[in-house]
């Protein structure tokens, strides 16, 4: 589930957040061999991109072209960060098949801002906790102030974004089975998804069903009119 709210074009990261993001996140997916992945982004709302699947290629096609921009924030009231509404969005999409509920589910949160809009962070987390699905966050972050610019025709603004505030991730860790992480340059990024990509695999039972087709009548039928040519031409002549 990843934020790609005008925040995430803050270049404290190389060359900006959202790129970074974007980019361990195409590695994580290309590492990925048995796991069915969704994805989510959101900024002041969540929507689905992809649905729960094993095609990694439109993962990984559709990762290269997320930016700010798929989410319209021209106006200030859109660029409001609704991390809570994404965790509820990204439990739906877990699949509810019979074989599949004791399989572990897992949502992975990219995101460099607090909760600022809709849902209250309780209500979220406790919904989470109660299906038994795991939440690690990944915290974009810089210990100083940034600023990014951006377009209000025809000016161009400065937003000041100030450092995070984790007191509500720490409680929020302490009393549930969540985990978060700091990102705090490009090389703690990649490190953290390593660590992810090292989680708990389970083997998943699939049904193979194989059809066989014969290909040797063609063989035979002509096998079987050549030996016919040959002893009609051998019976036709006087002596053998």
């Amino acid at each position: 589930a990843l934020d790609v709210s005008l925040s995430m074009e803050a270049q404290d990261l190389n060359p900006t957040r959202i790129e970074a993001a974007k980019k361990v996140i195409s590695d994580f997916i290309s590492k990925t061999k048995t796991d069915r992945i969704w994805l989510v982004v959101f900024a002041w709302k969540p929507f689905t991109s992809i649905p729960l699947t094993f095609d990694y290629s439109i993962l990984e096609e559709t990762v290269a072209r997320l930016s700010t921009d798929n989410i319209n924030q021209q106006r200030s009231w859109l660029q409001w960060t609704a991390i809570w509404d994404a965790i509820l969005m990204s439990k739906t999409l877990f699949s509810k098949k019979e074989e599949d509920k004791e399989r572990e589910k897992v949502i992975i949160l990219l995101t460099d801002w607090e909760a600022n809009v809709w849902v209250d962070p309780e209500l979220a987390w406790l919904s989470a906790k109660d299906e038994k699905i795991k939440i690690y966050t990944i915290w974009i972050w810089s210990e100083k102030w940034w600023f990014i610019n951006y377009n209000v025709w025809p000016f161009v603004q400065r937003q000041e974004i100030p450092p995070l505030n984790d007191t509500t991730l720490k409680k929020i860790a302490s009393e549930t089975s969540w985990e978060y992480f700091r990102a705090t340059d490009t090389n703690t990024f990649s490190k953290i998804f390593e660590n992810l990509q090292k989680l708990d695999k389970k083997d998943i039972e699939i049904e193979v069903k194989k059809t066989y087709k014969q290909y040797y009548s063609p063989f035979v039928f002509s096998l079987i009119i050549l030996l016919g040519i040959f002893i009609f031409s051998m019976l036709s002549k006087t002596e053998i």
